[in-house]
């Protein structure tokens, strides 16, 4: 049996639009393009707090999806795409929690820790590895952008 191979995400938490923006600048100044997702709970414009970066961020919020979960205020979105697809799927099946549709991809201590910082308006970035030798540099750089979370995960790819 063949089995796809998985995307790898780089998970970091921040918490306001700027420091976001400031690490996406950062690694693409180290050559490194930005792929991947942001999850949030907020609804303050993400080029208000830093306009010089819009064009880099842009590629991750250009379109953003509602998610049926529940958070402290706010309505959870997330770039659009496969992360957004792949949650709303789990929330379809039942998952009422954001964390309990993360839990697939992290352990369950890092899904609620997770959904604690989206409850706060923290913003999570799923940077996700074009080439497994970017790992070290992705990782390094987040390490010193992010105040909070720095993690990995695989999500499998589908037919």
């Amino acid at each position: 049996m063949h089995t796809e191979p998985a995307s790898r995400f780089v998970i970091a938490v921040f918490d306001e639009w700027q420091t976001l923006h400031a690490a996406i600048e950062d690694l693409n100044l180290h050559g490194i393009a930005p792929r991947g997702a942001v999850l949030f709970a907020r609804d303050d414009p993400p080029g208000a707090a830093h306009p010089p970066s819009e064009e880099i961020i842009s590629c991750f919020l250009a379109q953003t999806t509602e998610l049926p979960f529940l958070a402290a205020k706010q309505r959870v979105r997330c770039t659009a795409g496969t992360l957004a697809n792949d949650l709303a799927e789990r929330a379809e099946r039942g998952a009422r929690r954001l964390a309990a549709a993360l839990a697939a991809w992290v352990s369950r201590e890092h899904a609620n820790a997770l959904q604690s910082h989206i409850d706060k308006g923290r913003l999570v970035l799923w940077f996700e590895l074009a080439q497994p030798q970017d790992l070290d540099v992705v990782c390094g750089r987040l390490v010193q952008t992010s105040p909070h979370v720095v993690g990995m995960c695989g999500i499998a790819a589908r037919a």
